[in-house]
């Protein structure tokens, strides 16, 4: 089961209440300890995961828009990284490359438009080629426009 800390009314404002995520842990350990328990809200990095997990009891934690603050939020690396602008373009390659090979052309290309933020953004040029982004039409077009940085 997947756990929000927050209310409905709240959606995405606030911080995520992970004592209350820790009480529904303690009510599933004492009626249904076989239940999976999943939490969710302001997780960015690893270290958070299993910070979360430890203190809470969660079996798993989920990951939503932490994700776009840190694409490496996976990454089994407890120590913050900065990384280079060159890292993110490749990243931001990858990803089109991965949308591309598993949905070929039966999901709409802008879909991946809403992650171009998370990849091009903290450094000079970044507004300028956001937009560049947001107008290209397909894949090849992105690709191009990438594959002409410096």
């Amino acid at each position: 089961m997947t756990v929000h800390g927050r209310i409905a009314k709240q959606m995405s404002k606030g911080e995520a209440s992970w004592e209350e995520i820790g009480k529904i842990v303690k009510i599933r350990d004492r009626i249904a300890p076989e239940t999976l328990i999943i939490g969710n809200g302001d997780i960015k990095s690893y270290a958070e995961v299993l910070k979360m997990q430890k203190k809470h009891g969660v079996d798993g934690v989920m990951i939503g828009r932490g994700i776009f603050g840190n694409p490496w939020v996976f990454v089994k690396d407890l120590k913050p990284v900065e990384h280079p602008k060159k890292d993110y373009i490749n990243l931001l390659l990858r990803h089109i490359d991965l949308f591309k090979n598993t949905w070929g052309e039966s999901k709409n290309f802008a879909i991946l438009k809403k992650f171009f933020k998370m990849y091009v953004k903290d450094f000079k040029g970044a507004n300028s080629l956001r937009i560049k982004l947001m107008e290209a039409e397909n894949f090849e077009e992105v690709r191009r426009i990438l594959w002409s940085l410096d």
